[in-house]
């Protein structure tokens, strides 16, 4: 199962990849009468992702009518990011020679450098980076 999260009426709302497009999770949570959350953090956290992967494979080669219809198609799909506010981001950086090099940096002799990112940094792809004001360096990261 394939999940993605997309940008619907100005909302982020998790998705389930099927070969008529992604369907979103309220439109499947609607048709089979349960209350999934909406976003993939909220099926996460409240262990609900086992029901909708049972859902997938049970109905994955045989989608309901209404579902084909709610589907949107691969190359209309806005991508957000999986989710906003994870509780902690832990990056690893310089974890290759190459990278390090790259930073004009030597590279960790015995662990890579490690670092962490408030949850406000996460963006989606296509969204704006936005830049410190005082930064002198920046990279992927």
């Amino acid at each position: 199962m394939k999940l993605a999260t997309l940008l619907l009426e100005q909302s982020e709302v998790a998705c389930v990849l099927l070969p008529a497009g992604f369907v979103p999770v309220r439109a499947i949570a609607e048709q089979v009468a349960q209350t999934w959350p909406a976003d993939l953090l909220g099926l996460l956290t409240t262990q609900t992702l086992d029901e909708v992967h049972r859902w997938h494979d049970d109905t994955r080669n045989n989608l309901p009518v209404a579902l084909a219809r709610a589907a949107i198609p691969f190359e209309s799909a806005k991508f957000a990011p999986l989710y906003r506010r994870p509780r902690k981001i832990w990056g690893i950086g310089l974890n290759y020679r190459a990278h390090a090099a790259e930073l004009n940096e030597s590279a960790p002799t015995a662990e890579p450098a490690s670092f962490l990112k408030p949850d406000t940094s996460i963006i989606g792809p296509g969204d704006t980076i936005r830049l410190p004001r005082l930064a002198q360096k920046t990279t992927g990261e």
